[in-house]
């Protein structure tokens, strides 16, 4: 792939990112939020090209081929047959559980250092697992970039690490560990080992002052950057962007964004005169929550998963199954959609689209031609996040700066009505579940409603819904694991990141010693986006 030469200081870059200067924290988010990870890319080859020249970056684009799910940050060739998919972390001395670093620390307080971060944060030796969900995708099995057979090649998992970690009384920069055959791994993982590599122990190794590395070139649209001059100056901590370096120019903030950047240009739809059995077979097998209601070309409504629930006869009403069938096959989809339906065109600014989005309580719009209304293609929630996952945003800074505090939450122990009740009047989609202090779980509005669902079936509907319905069950019957949380100074696109993943709106954010700090929701990643506050 495209690629451009940088010059690098060597100690100035080993001291601006593990100082302990708090003077360089947000310059630290900064930097590896505009070029972390090809920087860490540029390291790597440096290091593979001592041992063969022909090392290269082949793809900054890994994914498993599925249009959701984890993907990692490189494709990374060494040369000799052996391909690693590669997973970056640029947590440096100056995040959130780094550790500080002065240049003449010693080598045994490195190497203890280096054992002591690696068993805290990365590896769970008790559970031999990895620590963080994070890590642990790098063990996922990734969809090889174009052009490449797997009979061909030798894929392994390459975990990139700023940090100083060594996962055993070694101080060698690459490491590699073996996997024990117990060892909890993602589903259909093919690996028996996988390789770490500590940039900073890397840096360390080496004599030369000023390093050359090749970057791999991204687009200004896509990571804000443009690189047209060879060197990066790294001199002190409050010069970090070279924009006064000749022919550079740095682009800290992408132009205006519009709606047809972020659009996804396929939209399933439905026709106004179809039946609701129509719109309940489309959106269970293609997995989408609403449909664009098209008539003669034209949009004229919208029809969301939660009118199609409600013009569901109810299971309490003991219909046989023809008597079921009847009763559906009356509705037609022009009787329950949404209309004039919340639309937007291709030329809108993204930002516009966002506020509507936000303001209406919506997770999607339809995209239209402004003076056709013929249905062009959907911009939904999950269209933004993914737009703006990888575009550089100085200001954003770790995700607790942006989450919403004073969070509802709910017992443990508590009666399930309860956890319940509290999502439905918040309007909320997730609930921390807390014993003391300490988040023990997450209560899900759809793990609720199956449940209603269930009893109702039994019972039929009451206006004490859950208490009725749910009286003996406690909200940890029905809570699901904390697995899905972030810690104090996860980074605004890391947080971005898992949301994907996840596929959730909502994530909880824990400080070091597991007690609850807030929730960063898709309405605070959104409000970030456009530039504004979290209310109080």
């Amino acid at each position: 792939m495209p690629s451009t030469t940088m010059s690098v200081n060597r100690l100035e870059l080993l001291k601006f990112m593990n100082s302990g200067d708090l003077d360089a924290n947000g310059h630290h988010t900064g930097m590896t939020g505009l070029i972390g990870e090809p920087l860490a890319v540029g390291l790597i080859l440096h290091y593979l090209r001592q041992k063969h020249p022909d090392a290269a970056c082949v793809s900054m684009k890994v994914t498993t081929g599925a249009k959701k799910g984890p993907r990692l940050d490189a494709w990374i060739y060494d040369g000799q047959g052996k391909l690693y998919q590669t997973e970056i972390k640029m947590w440096g001395g100056n995040a959130i559980g780094g550790v500080y670093l002065a240049p003449d620390t010693s080598k045994e307080k490195l190497r203890e250092i280096g054992q002591r971060q690696w068993h805290r944060w990365i590896w769970d030796q008790e559970n031999t697992k990895f620590q963080e969900a994070l890590v642990q995708k790098v063990l996922t099995r990734m969809k090889l970039p174009d052009g490449y057979e797997r009979e061909k090649y030798r894929v392994e998992p390459l975990l990139c690490l700023w940090w100083l970690v060594h996962p055993d009384d070694t101080d060698t920069s690459w490491t590699t560990v073996p996997l024990p055959q117990d060892s909890p791994l993602p589903q259909e993982s093919p690996f028996k080992q996988v390789h770490v590599f500590s940039l900073t122990r890397y840096l360390m190794s080496l004599t030369d002052d000023v390093l050359h590395l090749e970057l791999p070139c991204l687009d200004s649209g896509s990571r804000g950057w443009t690189a047209s001059s060879p060197t990066l100056p790294l001199r002190n901590a409050s010069v970090i962007w070279p924009a006064h370096a000749a022919g550079r120019r740095f682009h800290p903030m992408p132009e205006p964004r519009l709606v047809q950047d972020a659009m996804h240009h396929r939209a399933v739809t439905i026709g106004a005169h179809e039946l609701l059995s129509a719109a309940v077979v489309a959106m269970q097998e293609l997995g989408v929550k609403r449909l664009p209601v098209v008539q003669a070309g034209r949009v004229v409504g919208i029809v969301t998963d939660g009118e199609v629930r409600r013009a569901l006869p109810a299971l309490s009403e003991g219909l046989s199954a023809w008597a079921f069938t009847d009763r559906v096959g009356r509705v037609r989809v022009s009787q329950i959609m949404r209309r004039p339906a919340l639309t937007t065109t291709p030329g809108t600014p993204l930002a516009a689209a966002i506020r509507v989005m936000l303001d209406r309580r919506v997770g999607g719009l339809p995209v239209v031609q402004p003076d056709t209304d013929e249905l062009l293609g959907m911009l939904t929630l999950t269209d933004v996040l993914r737009a703006e996952e990888h575009q550089p945003r100085l200001q954003w800074g770790s995700a607790d700066q942006h989450m919403t505090r004073g969070v509802i939450t709910v017992g443990a122990d508590d009666p399930l009505s309860d956890g319940a009740a509290r999502l439905h009047v918040a309007r909320l989609r997730v609930l921390p579940v807390m014993d003391g202090p300490t988040l023990v779980g997450v209560l899900h509005e759809t793990d609720v409603a199956a449940a209603l669902d269930r009893a109702g079936g039994t019972h039929g509907p009451t206006v004490l819904g859950a208490q009725f319905l749910l009286p003996e069950l406690k909200v940890r019957d029905l809570m699901r694991p904390p697995s899905g949380y972030l810690r104090e100074g996860t980074p605004m696109r890391d947080a971005l990141t898992r949301m994907l993943e996840a596929d959730v709106h909502g994530l909880p954010i824990i400080d070091g010693g597991g007690e609850l700090l807030g929730v960063i929701t898709i309405s605070d990643v959104l409000r970030t986006l456009l530039g504004e506050s979290t209310p109080a």
